[in-house]
């Protein structure tokens, strides 16, 4: 009833805002303002307050530009990818997505590599950009698509004062292809909205049909656009890549699902997805004709003039940019923007991934700056501006240490730049020159300069816009693939009509049928002694049973398996860890009367656990009691997993600053770690300074506490560690790890994380704790390789036996160094075969369970002892040789002078004298002097 009120009164409300522009009423209210009226500050809470004052919307606190736990996209690239779980139907009943049915948020939105990627037109036009904000607002099976249009058209015209004159709407007029067809409802709500119909204009598929993925979600869309000019009939231009008219505002209908053969069918809810680019809202708001005009990119345009050398911004594009200065300033403008937010998210340049991607862009913007004479001081400084942007809505983007980080990876990143751009360039332009008569530059002479001298495909493009010609990016591609080919072949597997091999449909299944979700209390219910860890079975009912796309959830039924199939079951309870955290799953057993089902991995979806396997013998029946076994040797896990909170605490201690991490791999072997700082850690330092840190804190016997803590406050203190590369529910588990000097009742803590992996109850359980590798991940990122416990002691029991070997090994040679008088060349020979076989067999099988530095040290040892048999072997040569000079040489000469024959004074030269080193001098030596004699 209340939908209904609202919905007449707003298209009341519209109606009569329409009907004024003729009689120039509107123009009191409608004038479109300077930047000082709409600051982007403004503009951005009156629209979150739009929604969420007057239509009852929650408001949803923006994510990481990193998404979490999603592979199919390097970068938050819409406002829809924290929504997908709820969705695609996965997100649990606990999560803080599982009550919401209106939703509104600004999200920043990075549209790099994949599907959308934006890169290359960066800078050469007005209106791309790297890192965008996109304004959105949703629901979730909740209201219609009218009161959708309604709400958009209101805010628009009553709350933002546009003039409705420049508005333009599209909607999806049918597809012959697919026969699909016309979205009349969505023109019919537009006419109810007395919108006229030379402003309704009907457009195709690429425009007015979205779709997450190949497959999955997607459904009719409305476009509006607006134009910048006005004062005309621009309906010919919506669509049209004329900068002159913009799409302003996408509302998504999602009323299907495609599914993986192509065909579409209903969704049972349908949901609402609306984005509007802050940006180009700004535009239109203050009057500009590029977003590059906006007090989001105007500040850093105006401060990167100020002393340069170059020509002032003049906004051009295209022919009116000849020079690419005004495309130089646009890049600066831009790319800063993007390095704040990516840095500030945890992410730094490096050869792959995401990394890859944060070094073009960087290369791109140093190149810019070159072309614009900047100094890097001079870039750093507008570090500090463009970051002031940003700062009042995302505060942590102006955090001091965050924009000394950026300056610095800035400052590296130039001078490393400054020595291959001028002879990418300068070999650019000769084979360009030399090809002057061609428009289009190779796509292998581009590859070339990629390869041999780092020049990314866009900086080429760059030089070549300022010829008028264009890449073959075709070309670049095929000659990356071949040499991909070598190494790896990347496969972007995209997005698919399922959750981690879940289905939508079986994940909807699931919820129509009522099957409860999976109680996970139980993997937290485990205790440890004597270093063993002792986890009871679980009794549990099978809840479903789950193959390919089929799914049984018929209590009684009996599931028939096959040998070597793999199959997903899902229980009431579960003592199953899931992946998660940087922890493997746990491994066991789910055995029942009739059947023996063989867990290998696990993973929770919408708040379901999925026991993934094979059955070694038997049937399983849904509804059938179970018995849950874990492999406890495998949930050995445990220890690492803080021993990684340890190690991450440990580093902050010494650096004395924030630690970045970048990943983890937690298992029952060993635990690894990447992460970033300030300075880069020496492995001397790792296992000098750090490895002590994380000792001493074992030996004191810390004990850990787990608590449950509001999610939201949490994120925002800076005492808490939370990982980027997480989704958190509203309520989650921090685990804290207590100083011995602190009260019980003390609020410090020497590490607290959220986390949802299992860990041990004292540091004590731990027993040791050994660094085994240290490497550089790209220029920025460090990875720590080390283990606990048992493996931990080996270790350092192999080390000893090896310590022990070598030091042998040392007694002999020495012994026999420092011996007085003549030595016997047989018994070098043999001790340094004897390191040489040491070094083969004994130290090659122990090397690889020590640690890098006790490793590195003792093959550092083993070489200064072969160096030093192979010196006395060559003194006892060399003296062996002025003694045959001094001493036999006149004999030789005689007994050659009465035979006369080589051969029999070859044979005495090697019985004198037998070493090979010098047989040959030796012997011209005794044939010079006989034919001196002579």
């Amino acid at each position: 009833m209340n939908r209904m009120i609202l919905s007449k009164k707003t298209r009341f409300s519209l109606t009569c805002v329409w009907r004024l522009r003729n009689n120039r009423l509107i123009n009191n209210k409608a004038k479109l303002s300077s930047i000082h009226t709409w600051p982007v500050n403004r503009v951005r809470r009156e629209f979150i307050d739009f929604f969420h004052l007057q239509h009852n919307h929650t408001v949803m606190p923006f994510n990481s530009t990193v998404p979490a736990n999603d592979p199919s996209i390097l970068f938050v690239n819409s406002g829809m990818v924290q929504f997908k779980p709820l969705i695609l139907g996965a997100s649990a009943n606990s999560s803080k997505y599982a009550t919401i049915q209106r939703a509104v948020n600004s999200q920043r939105c990075i549209r790099i590599g994949g599907k959308h990627n934006d890169l290359s037109q960066v800078g050469l036009d007005t209106y791309h950009h790297t890192c965008f904000e996109m304004l959105g607002n949703w629901s979730f099976g909740d209201y219609s698509k009218q009161e959708c249009c309604e709400m958009s058209l209101q805010l628009l015209l009553e709350v933002f004062n546009i003039n409705p004159d420049r508005l333009y709407f599209t909607y999806f007029n049918g597809d012959q292809h697919t026969g699909m067809k016309a979205d009349e409802a969505t023109k019919y709500v537009w006419r109810q909205l007395s919108i006229p119909d030379c402003r309704i204009l009907p457009s195709g598929y690429k425009d007015n049909f979205w779709e997450m993925g190949s497959s999955g979600p997607c459904g009719f869309c409305t476009e509006i656009h607006y134009d910048i000019i006005g004062n005309r009939d621009a309906s010919m231009l919506v669509n049209s890549d004329d900068p002159s008219v913009i799409e302003l505002w996408n509302l998504v209908f999602m009323e299907f699902n495609r599914l993986s053969d192509g065909s579409l069918v209903d969704l049972p809810m349908h949901h609402i997805d609306t984005g509007m680019g802050l940006e180009r809202l700004l535009l239109v708001l203050q009057g500009a004709t590029s977003s590059y005009d906006t007090d989001l990119f105007k500040p850093v345009i105006d401060a990167t003039q100020q002393d340069c050398v170059i020509r002032p911004y003049r906004g051009g594009v295209g022919n009116e940019d000849s020079d690419g200065v005004d495309t130089s300033y646009r890049i600066v403008a831009d790319h800063l923007r993007f390095l704040i937010n990516v840095i500030a998210d945890g992410e730094y340049p490096g050869p792959r991934g995401r990394g890859h991607v944060i070094t073009k862009v960087i290369k791109r913007l140093l190149y810019a700056a070159h072309k614009l004479q900047l100094s890097t001081e001079k870039l750093c400084n507008l570090v500090d501006i463009s970051a002031a942007t940003m700062g009042e809505s995302y505060p942590k983007l102006s955090h001091p240490t965050m924009l000394q980080t950026v300056k610095h990876i800035i400052i590296e990143e130039m001078t490393l730049f400054s020595k291959s751009i001028e002879k990418s360039k300068d070999i650019f332009f000769k084979t360009a020159l030399i090809n002057s008569d061609v428009k289009i530059y190779s796509g292998k002479s581009a590859f070339a300069l990629h390869r041999l001298y780092g020049c990314p495909l866009e900086v080429t493009q760059l030089f070549a816009s300022q010829l008028g010609l264009t890449v073959d990016e075709d070309g670049f591609e095929n000659e990356l693939q071949k040499q991909r080919q070598q190494t790896f072949m990347h496969k972007d597997k995209g997005q698919n009509d399922s959750y981690f091999g879940i289905s939508n449909r079986q994940m909807q299944t699931l919820k129509d049928r009522n099957i409860q979700i999976s109680d996970n209390s139980f993997r937290y219910l485990y205790s440890i002694d004597d270093d063993c860890l002792h986890i009871d079975e679980c009794s549990c009912t099978i809840q479903a049973i789950l193959n390919n796309n089929s799914i049984d959830v018929n209590k009684g039924s009996m599931q028939v398996m096959s040998l070597g199939m793999d199959y997903a079951i899902v229980c009431d309870k579960s003592p199953f860890y899931p992946i998660g955290g940087g922890q493997v799953s746990d491994i066991g057993t789910i055995v029942t009367q009739t059947g023996y089902f063989i867990v290998n991995h696990v993973r929770e979806i919408g708040g379901y656990i999925f026991h993934y396997g094979f059955a070694s013998w038997g049937e399983l029946q849904v509804g059938e009691k179970a018995q849950c076994c874990i492999d406890t040797n495998h949930r050995l896990c445990t220890q690492n997993h803080t021993a990684t909170h340890l190690l991450h605490a440990a580093i902050s201690n010494y650096v004395g600053g924030k630690v970045e991490q970048h990943g983890s791999l937690i298992d029952q072997d060993k635990l690894r770690f990447d992460f970033s700082t300030t300075k880069r850690l020496s492995m001397k330092e790792i296992t000098t300074n750090v490895e002590g840190i994380v000792n001493k804190w074992i030996i004191q016997s810390l004990p850990l506490e787990e608590y449950e803590v509001a999610t939201e406050e949490a994120l925002q203190s800076d005492e808490i560690v939370s990982s980027k590369n997480e989704s958190y529910d509203d309520v989650s588990r921090l685990i804290t790890i207590n100083s011995p000097q602190l009260q019980s009742n003390s609020s410090e803590c020497i590490s607290a994380q959220l986390c949802c992996g299992t860990h041990v109850r004292n540091t004590s359980s731990l027993g040791a704790f050994l660094v085994t590798f240290d490497r550089q991940q790209g220029k920025h990122v460090q990875r720590i390789t080390a283990v606990t416990g048992k493996l931990a002691n080996d270790a350092l029991n192999n080390a000893k036996h090896l310590e022990s070997e070598i030091s042998s090994l040392t007694g002999i040679v020495n012994s026999l160094v420092l011996t007085v008088g003549p030595v016997n060349k047989d018994d070098i020979l043999n001790i340094l075969q004897k390191v040489q076989q040491f070094e083969k067999t004994t130290f090659n099988v122990y090397c690889n369970f020590i640690s890098k530095t006790r490793r590195l040290s003792f093959m550092v040892m083993l070489e200064g002892l072969k160096k030093t048999l192979k010196s006395k072997l060559s003194q006892y040569e060399t003296s062996l040789y002025h003694d045959f000079k001094d001493t036999y040489l006149h004999k030789l000469v005689h007994k050659y002078t009465e035979i006369g024959s080589e051969d029999v004074v070859f044979l005495e030269v090697i019985n004198i004298y037998p070493s090979m080193k010098h047989m040959t001098q030796v012997f011209r030596m005794v044939t010079a002097q006989f034919h001196l004699g002579q």
